[in-house]
């Protein structure tokens, strides 16, 4: 970093420098979900940083949002937290979704998500991201300007429109409507020239910022939108839905308003509306943080300038962005592990991130531990919005490992569900351990009774991708993550020198294994076997796992190297592996994922479909 920079974050904060930080707000509670959260770190152990997610406390957010305000459509934030699985959740539970971008409605459409019912809420963006999600169903655009109106007409003709206004913001910690939102005044004009231009007004859409804490924003905003849907009906424009936006506050640093109280201002404000529109809600952040807890690694302990500095494995750059003072100074409940519940050797603590930056500081003064020391961990509460969102690699710095609770087993509805994960100990594991070894049998893929080199002994360090019909695994294929015993393709096939320069230059903790998919022989239609294989994508880049060893089969190795061009290097040269010239291979993830999801149709139709004869089949 450069010299210029030796400004001190702990002595610039001094002026106005913040009470020490202790939880606040549902204090029993933040303290359950740290423990928790340490708690499956440990189980697992998974390194630090870790991003635990816990699926009941998000389920809750939902169920209460949801009681608040019962007639409101939820869309989620896609941008508050994109992870795969955090998005399944939210799709099983019945949330709709908003983008802010093409790449967005790219991964939620690879998950199962109807596209025709995702709203598309930036109001300034490209053509091409415009024609892009036009294309693939969506039909629901908001706009602030009459430039965007007319890209709108020429992108995706004959869509539905929402003008958002800009409106009085004050109150919340990330003011939105300098940026975006038309004057009040302006908006009749936009709804007219999409009308004029053959396009369809559905609706108004604001947003009162991000953490809003003062609970009349939302009436006054209602306000203001109500007089613009009867000055439109004048016009001859009906709307019909009015976009009540996001900001519902989450319990940082301090108590914020109840749910409840902000729905009784949007019921007054809405009262004010023709019975015939309808609302709909943006939220995210309070879906998704307080379902998220952050397990920190303490890399270093300082003294500074009459201040005690603790430096941990991660930061403003890599995950806790908010909480630096340019992300707006968030304050996260953060608690010394291994202590005990009513310690009260307490000390006021600089906490910064491990980058080499000066403003990589997410906290002036969060009391813990006294006795801290380079190897404890913290639990840094409520950080499942707006952190892995964040997160780059600033510093070749990697952010915080996402994990959600249980997978898949963690929820039951079936709506929308392209695939599940079966993790060790959960019925659907022990389903497709029992599929893969009837079918790998029938094919004479089962090592010798008791062999240590089979696949059972890999079950502590597997998960499995599975296809389901009626609760019953169909299909399954087996994930096994860096352990110990390494890799099963590694220790059965021999690795050219060649191919060992590329493992070695990509970092252990980066790679999984994937075995082949077993699939039974009902499992036809929807492609359980591409399902698998889009699951290990999704379940892979969601660990933070780049590469996939795989042992292939010449002739898929074949297929995919002519028809898809995945990105593969072979490890060494083709080897005969229980009857079948196969080739150890190292897959990119990133890559073999974008060309997955362009290839699909194609690869479920060339290679997997019609691949089931009556007999249990590996393709």
């Amino acid at each position: 970093m450069s010299s210029e920079r030796v400004d001190d974050p702990g002595e610039r904060a001094s002026d106005e420098t913040p009470p020490p930080l202790r939880l606040v707000g549902r204090d029993d509670a933040v303290l359950a979900r740290m423990k928790a959260a340490a708690a499956e770190v440990d189980r697992l152990g998974l390194p630090t940083p870790a991003l635990v997610i816990d699926p009941e406390t998000l389920a809750g957010s939902y169920r209460r949002l949801t009681a608040a305000l019962p007639d409101t459509d939820v869309h989620f934030a896609t941008k508050c937290n994109p992870n795969p699985d955090v998005l399944r959740l939210l799709a099983d539970l019945g949330a709709g979704f908003e983008v802010a971008s093409l790449s967005e409605l790219r991964l939620l459409v690879g998950l199962g998500v109807d596209p025709s019912g995702v709203v598309f809420t930036t109001p300034v963006k490209p053509a091409d991201d415009i024609a892009g999600a036009s294309e693939l169903g969506v039909t629901r655009f908001v706009c602030d300007a009459v430039s965007e109106v007319a890209k709108l007409a020429e992108a995706a003709p004959g869509c539905s429109v929402f003008v958002r206004v800009a409106v009085d913001d004050e109150g919340s910690r990330w003011p939105l409507s300098t940026k975006f939102g038309c004057d009040p005044s302006d908006a009749l004009e936009l709804l007219s020239t999409a009308a004029s231009l053959g396009l369809d007004p559905e609706g108004l859409s604001f947003h009162v910022g991000s953490q809003e804490v003062q609970i009349a924003m939302w009436e006054k905003a209602l306000i203001t939108c109500a007089d613009l849907v009867a000055a439109a009906a004048d016009d001859g424009i009906a709307l019909r839905t009015v976009n009540v936006g996001g900001g519902f506050p989450v319990p940082y640093e301090a108590p914020v308003p109840h749910i409840d109280e902000i729905a009784a201002a949007i019921r007054r404000g809405a009262e004010l509306l023709p019975d015939h529109v309808s609302l709909v809600m943006e939220p995210g952040r309070y879906l998704v943080a307080e379902a998220g807890t952050t397990i920190a690694g303490v890399v270093g302990v300082t003294q500074r300038h009459e201040q005690r500095w603790a430096y941990l494995d991660v930061g403003a750059f890599n995950g806790l962005y908010e909480a630096s003072r340019a992300g707006g100074g968030l304050r996260y409940p953060t608690r010394t592990l291994g202590r005990p519940d009513d310690i009260d050797v307490l000390e006021s603590f600089v906490v910064a991130g491990p980058s080499c930056d000066a403003d990589d500081v997410i906290g002036p003064t969060v009391m813990l531990s006294a006795d801290l020391a380079a190897g404890d961990r913290l639990a840094i509460a409520n950080t499942g919005a707006y952190s892995i969102a964040y997160a780059s690699t600033f510093c070749g710095i990697d952010g915080p490992q996402v994990h959600v609770v249980g997978g898949r087993d963690a929820y039951s509805s079936t709506q929308g569900r392209v695939y599940d994960l079966a993790w060790p100990g959960s019925r659907l594991f022990e389903q497709a351990k029992a599929l893969e070894s009837d079918v790998f049998s029938l094919q004479d893929f089962v090592a010798e009774e008791g062999d240590e080199g089979g696949f059972a002994s890999y079950d502590i360090a597997s998960t499995f991708v599975v296809a389901t019909e009626d609760d019953q695994v169909h299909a399954a294929l087996r994930l096994i993550w860096t352990s110990p015993k390494g890799f099963k393709t590694l220790n059965d096939l021999p690795v050219s020198e060649e191919g060992q320069r590329h493992l070695d230059a990509v970092d252990a903790s980066r790679i999984a294994e994937i075995g082949t998919v077993a699939a039974h022989p009902a499992a036809r239609g929807m492609g359980p076997a591409i399902r698998c294989y889009h699951g290990m994508v999704d379940v892979t880049a969601s660990r933070g796992v780049t590469h996939v060893i795989a042992s292939i089969d010449d002739g898929l190795l074949e297929v995919f190297r002519t028809q898809f061009m995945f990105r593969f290097v072979d490890l060494g040269p083709s080897q005969d592996y229980y009857g079948s010239p196969t080739t150890p291979a190292l897959l990119d993830i990133p890559a073999t994922g974008a060309l997955l999801a362009d290839h699909l149709p194609d690869l479920h139709r060339q290679v997997f479909l019609g691949a089931f004869s009556d007999e249990p089949q590996t393709v």
